[in-house]
């Protein structure tokens, strides 16, 4: 084949369909952070409860928000308290490699 890559009657080489892991977030190792002005339930629904964090503003304008985040997110009545777990302690421990 010549500098173009076509084959010699013209016609374009045939694009591959692309491979796309049925889990993108676990087949890359992709975290996401929520926080608890998101709306979590949905987040969860869209890329699973193995792969959120939580996460806040910590330092940059008030402390204690990091706190208030965590009672707020406790409080969250849409969540089973497993995903609560996963997302507040487990996901973190296995995206630091803690486990």
């Amino acid at each position: 084949m010549g500098a173009v890559d076509r084959p010699r009657n013209g016609d374009p080489l045939p694009c591959p369909e692309p491979r796309v892991p049925e889990n993108v977030f676990a087949a890359y190792n992709i975290f996401v952070t929520c926080q608890t002005n998101d709306d979590v339930p949905y987040i969860v629904s869209c890329c699973g409860e193995d792969r959120l964090v939580i996460g806040t503003d910590y330092g940059h304008t008030d402390p204690s928000s990091a706190v208030t985040a965590l009672n707020e997110f406790q409080r969250m009545e849409a969540l089973d308290s497993a995903v609560k777990g996963k997302i507040l302690s487990h996901n973190a421990e296995a995206l630091y490699a803690l486990q």
